[in-house]
């Protein structure tokens, strides 16, 4: 069972449990005062007996007589109702909480089995889909050595970055189903070559960037950007143009789409908020990990139907914080593409 599947459980088993613990606490409250009402009734007929039988003895008996009979006291019989409920109610309280348990099991497992499905998918995919890259690969490279000319080489390198993509799609299913374990390999190399090299890539990108020397693993680099940008494309409307650049030590990724509508959830495994969309909703949860291990700070602004901005603050990665264009402004206020 996952974390995910966790914390889904402790939510249903909670719910469950809250639940049993009002019906327990509304049962227990209208018992005591149903058991109160008969013990202050038997109380009050107590008291009237024994002062009449006392006020008989009194009138029989020589002068310094004592009623030997006992007096009625309610509160030990309320004592003892209290620590009976007590008791009760405890008992009541573990069995609610395994029974809370058993429920949140049974009500997960629609989820559990459709996790299951989905996980032996995607391992047949991340498994299957290595064959037909290594294949386009090689034939790409034939290619490349029998055409000259500027315009087809172009073309062949939009592809080779597309198979590089797919390539990066295959890890992060690695990744994800833990079938690999994520290795960086930190360097000093221009950011803005492999932004702009990104780019290149897709028609509707627009790149904007000086030179940016970061400290990193260039293909963890490389796969934020790839995830950020075709995740941009993916939702983009009406061919309107994705605007990419690094600005104030900022990596900037803007589309005009049709927005997030929930921007809190967009970096968890697995999640889309579109089941329509293609895609296993991997990419923005990839970006999340590369990033938390760096310490780059996520910053996401979305209007529905308008368009999302997303910045990364790169600050972290910078191998020399002097080479800053000018200093990072709160978010928000830093130029934007």
């Amino acid at each position: 069972m996952n974390p995910h599947e966790h914390r889904s459980l402790l939510r249903f088993s909670l719910l469950y449990f809250l639940g049993f613990t009002l019906l327990i606490a509304a049962g227990s409250w209208s018992y005591t005062l149903w058991m109160k009402h008969r013990i202050g009734v038997e109380a009050r007929t107590a008291a009237a007996l024994y002062e009449s039988q006392c006020a008989r003895l009194e009138k029989l008996a020589p002068q310094g007589f004592e009623c030997p009979l006992e007096d009625p006291d309610p509160q030990h019989q309320i004592g003892a109702l209290h620590r009976t409920v007590i008791v009760a109610d405890t008992f009541l309280l573990i069995g609610g909480a395994l029974l809370s348990f058993l429920l949140g099991l049974t009500a997960l497992r629609p989820v559990r089995e459709a996790t299951r499905k989905m996980h032996a998918f995607a391992q047949a995919v991340a498994h299957d889909i290595s064959t037909p890259i290594a294949s386009a690969q090689l034939n790409l490279e034939a290619l490349q050595k029998n055409h000259a000319d500027a315009a087809t080489q172009k073309r062949l390198h939009r592809i080779g970055r597309s198979l590089e993509q797919l390539g990066t799609l295959k890890t992060q299913l690695h990744h994800a189903l833990g079938l690999e374990k994520a290795l960086y390999d930190d360097k000093r190399f221009d950011l803005c070559e492999h932004l702009e090299q990104s780019a290149s890539v897709f028609e509707l990108v627009r790149c904007r960037c000086k030179k940016t020397i970061v400290k990193a693993d260039p293909a963890m680099m490389d796969r934020v950007i790839d995830n950020l940008v075709s995740n941009a494309l993916k939702y983009n409307r009406n061919a309107q143009p994705v605007d990419v650049a690094i600005s104030n030590g900022m990596l900037i990724v803007k589309d005009r789409g049709q927005g997030i509508r929930h921007p809190k959830r967009a970096f968890e495994r697995f999640y889309r908020e579109q089941s329509s969309m293609a895609g296993f909703g991997l990419g923005l949860h990839s970006v999340r990990q590369i990033c938390d291990h760096y310490g780059l700070k996520i910053f996401v602004e979305s209007t529905v139907n308008e368009g999302t901005v997303i910045r990364i603050d790169l600050t972290p990665v910078y191998a020399d914080k002097h080479s800053l264009h000018g200093k990072t402004l709160p978010f928000g206020k830093e130029e934007t593409p």
